[in-house]
């Protein structure tokens, strides 16, 4: 039989193949270190990775609060240790060894709170050593010249009783859709050229970050204390050379430096043998500078912005189980403050922005209440409310107090109706937060966007409905399909406002909308067909939005929503070489902006990668990779009208197309054990 044949017949045999990992408990599958050991994982990233049926959500630290911005991922029973550091950079620490273990947790699991999420991994380490660590170096170089080098170094100190974590990082990133290209401009319609030039945009990021958490048993409970501390800098030296309809050279520059550092406290102490208490503290303060310059023989333009954020977080939550119900509720209490301040200036005048000197703070407080129901040992329902209250001011430019108050729902039916297939039926009621940053006006000279603030956002409302079937298939196999549907009220997009007689662009709310959204995912081992050590992997999404524009009237998708995107990738381990090698493959996709006086589109170019690595003892890893090997340029075009889009002509129609070349690199660790 052909491997195609082989391919085909796998296929047609999936729902009959039996699940071969088993249940230590109750809804709760281990998956032990020997599990992944074909599969040669270098991190506990890698590890979580290969879990059937299950799909890494880091959880969104933009979102203000704890509800709604955390992950999937425990490590050791407990959330990760920071709200500012994604689970991703967390995982990318723990080396493989260190895992002992990684259960993976569905709904109605004895003593586990799910934070709204259907499944949960809970990464626990080995306590086989009391210090362990890694150091980790990396250089890459594309092909343009630009260089991309990073260092790491990880501790983890482990005692009877408590757990330290060290670590420190510094590297510099190439920003990708960048690099060198052309930006020409053109008459619409006819497309005659007004502007030829070759564009050369760079982009770097330099990062350094530091990380501490401490975790000890305390007056019979559980302490857990973190702090980080970050900085990044990003900068780009631009120069566009037009070449018609005359010889002109403008120079461009884009400078932005965040630096941030966070505090967090959390403690669990047990109320008995199926209850406990626990306490977060979370305070998070950061500063953002950034300056967008653009020098033409004509005139100099400038935009400056200047930007400081304060986050402080309480929340009290209790959990209690009697037979097979748990319920758990709690209070948590925020405030939020911005200040900013925008300046912008076009050939030595300064032009006055809407909201561009602004204090923005929000006091927030929400009660919670879930309760899970194992109905059956095949069948769990998890249903539950929030209720969120807060009033957000702003003052500077324009002075404004609202208050607000929402309701939010929840209700999540996970039914096995077979040992390898369960199904998973979600309806929701959510509530968006309102972007700080919608508050405030900002520019962009090198895009030739001005973006107004504004003071009259409302959050948008969406009720969701969703259905999940997983299939999972012999021991490390599994599809999922999801189907989710919408309705959006009070959705955000790009209006118009005016201030002195100019209209600018702003985000404003712009009525209903809806959205409806196919996912899937695949996690395929090849051994079973002849390809020993081959693990296939594969996810992808096709969206479709729909709004009505509130400058023409007509309905188009929202602004920025991709309609697809996917991914294939695999990997080839071969134990007896100690080489893991494999590649991914992401589909070129693109996204539409709806400007009141500009549609834009971004193209973003398939990209293909590959990597090769070496294990010549458990302490080193050797590894080489290329990235960015198709070399498609990422394309964006906009057409520009000279007014709002309604009613004024086509000014242009440009085409800029940026390409950084591929990428190669190669990259050294060592992981040692004290």
């Amino acid at each position: 039989m052909t491997r195609i044949a082989r391919l085909l017949a796998l296929f047609a045999i999936l729902p009959t193949l039996a699940l071969a990992q088993t249940e230590e408990r109750p809804n709760v599958t281990v998956y032990r270190a020997g599990f992944f050991k074909a599969n040669q994982p270098n991190t506990a990233l890698d590890m979580v990775g290969l879990l059937p049926g299950f799909r890494l959500n880091g959880g969104d630290s933009g979102i203000r609060g704890f509800s709604g911005s955390v992950g999937n991922v425990l490590i050791d029973g407990g959330l990760p240790t920071s709200k500012q550091e994604s689970v991703e950079d967390i995982l990318r620490r723990i080396p493989a060894g260190a895992v002992d273990r990684i259960e993976l947790i569905r709904p109605g699991a004895a003593g586990v709170d799910m934070y709204g999420h259907p499944l949960l991994a809970n990464v626990i380490r080995n306590r086989t050593s009391t210090l362990r660590g890694r150091a980790e170096a990396e250089y890459a170089v594309n092909a343009i010249g630009l260089t991309a080098p990073r260092m790491a170094l990880n501790l983890t100190r482990q005692g009877d009783n408590d757990t330290l974590d060290l670590s420190f990082t510094y590297g510099r990133d190439i920003q990708g859709n960048h690099g060198r290209g052309f930006r020409n401009r053109y008459a619409f319609p006819g497309g005659a050229p007004l502007r030829l030039a070759d564009y050369y945009f760079p982009e770097h990021q330099l990062f350094s970050q530091g990380t501490a958490s401490y975790r000890r048993e305390l007056f019979g409970g559980d302490l857990n204390i973190s702090s980080v501390i970050r900085q990044e800098v990003q900068y780009s030296d631009i120069v566009e050379t037009i070449t018609f309809p005359a010889l002109l050279t403008n120079l461009g520059t884009e400078r932005e430096r965040e630096r941030s550092i966070e505090g967090l406290l959390q403690y669990e102490y047990p109320l008995g043998a199926v209850s406990r208490a626990r306490l977060y503290f979370i305070h998070r303060s950061g500063e953002e500078n950034g300056l967008s310059r653009q020098v033409s023989p004509a005139a100099t333009d400038t935009s400056l912005g200047r930007e400081g954020t304060r986050e402080t977080i309480l929340r009290l939550d209790a959990r209690t189980e009697e037979g097979p119900v748990a319920v758990e509720g709690g209070v948590e209490g925020a405030i939020n403050i911005l200040r900013s301040r925008n300046e912008l200036e076009l050939g030595g005048v300064i032009v006055p922005l809407p909201a561009s000197n602004v204090r923005v703070a929000e006091e927030r407080a929400e009660f919670f209440a879930n309760a899970t129901w194992r109905i059956h040992p095949d069948l769990t329902l998890e249903a539950g409310a929030r209720n969120e209250i807060s009033t957000i001011s702003q003052s500077g430019d324009t002075n404004l107090t609202r208050s607000l108050s929402f309701f939010k729902p929840r209700g999540l039916l996970s039914w096995r109706f077979a040992p390898e297939h369960e199904f998973r039926f979600l309806a929701e009621r959510e509530v968006g937060q309102l972007s700080f940053g919608g508050f405030v006006s900002s520019a962009n000279l090198i895009n030739n966007n001005v973006q107004a603030g504004n003071q009259n956002l409302a959050p948008p409302r969406t009720t969701r409905l969703e259905a999940t079937w997983e299939h999972r298939f012999w021991d490390r196999g599994a599809i999922t399909l999801t189907a989710r549907r919408d309705f959006i009220a009070g959705l955000l997009d790009n209006i118009p406002v005016t201030l002195n007689g100019r209209t600018f662009n702003t985000r404003g709310n712009i009525g209903s909308g809806r959205r409806d959204v196919l996912e899937g995912n695949l996690i395929l081992p090849l051994d079973r067909i002849g390809l020993t050590g081959f693990t296939l992997l594969l996810n992808g999404n096709l969206s479709d939005t729909r709004v009505r524009d509130l400058v023409t009237g007509e309905l188009r998708a929202f602004s920025g929503a991709a309609p697809h995107d996917g991914e294939i990738g695999f990997t080839h381990d071969i134990p007896a070489w100690n080489i893991r090698w494999g590649g991914e493959f992401d589909a070129s996709t693109y996204s539409t902006e709806y400007r009141i006086d500009e549609v834009g589109r971004s193209h973003n170019a398939s990209t293909l990668e590959f990597f090769v690595e070496y294990k010549p003892s458990t302490a080193w890893t050797f590894r080489i990779f290329g990235r960015e090997l198709t070399q498609v340029p990422f394309v964006r075009d906009r057409t520009v009208y000279a007014g709002l889009r309604n009613t004024a002509p086509v000014s242009f129609y440009e085409v800029r197309k940026l390409n950084n070349g591929a990428l190669y690199g190669f990259a050294v660790q060592y992981n040692f054990d004290g």
